[in-house]
């Protein structure tokens, strides 16, 4: 009688650790999911990646990416992004400009990075300067030009979908106090 309650209570009891630890997994990855949407107290965010209806946010001096496929026509002769160049404007919480000066991310007199990735898309990356102002920035303006095979000679290779038809936006927080 006695071992068969020792089976029964080891049992329950495996069952129930088994259980908790199910429930300590699931927690700590929607723990996990959280910390990624914002930064915990006393840390930086140095990266974020742009995506459409979403507001990252960074840091100054931080650095924003966005995975983009700008529809380049004639697609078989491109090699690779030449120049790639964004335009952001502030703005206020209920999306009233702020700002018209815009800021200008990548270009010909900035630094961006670029790697091309399957299906016509592109990994673009562009730091901030470390003197932008706290607040919220929404995409206006994009502009790509293609880098194209040395013997292609035909007409300039527009962009035909801008990611400006998108609802992009990142929000820059102040560099947080580091903790002990």
């Amino acid at each position: 009688m006695i071992r068969s309650w020792q089976k029964t209570f080891s049992g329950r009891l495996s069952s129930g650790a088994l259980a908790l630890c199910a429930v300590c997994v699931c927690s700590r990855s929607l723990y996990a999911q959280e910390a990624s949407q914002s930064p915990a107290p006393g840390r930086q965010l140095l990266a974020a990646a742009l995506e459409s209806d979403k507001c990252p946010v960074v840091a100054p001096g931080g650095t924003l990416s966005l995975d983009w496929n700008p529809g380049f026509e004639h697609l078989g002769v491109v090699t690779g992004l030449r120049v790639f160049q964004v335009k952001f404007v502030r703005v206020a919480e209920n999306g009233t400009v702020i700002s018209r000066q815009p800021i200008v991310l990548g270009g010909r007199s900035y630094t961006f990075t670029a790697s091309t990735l399957p299906n016509g898309y592109f990994h673009v990356e562009f730091p901030l300067s470390r003197q932008i102002a706290v607040g919220q920035y929404r995409l206006t303006a994009a502009e790509g030009t293609a880098q194209a095979l040395p013997e292609y000679q035909g007409a300039a290779i527009r962009m035909t979908h801008s990611p400006a038809d998108e609802r992009f936006c990142f929000t820059v927080q102040p560099h947080a106090a580091s903790t002990p």
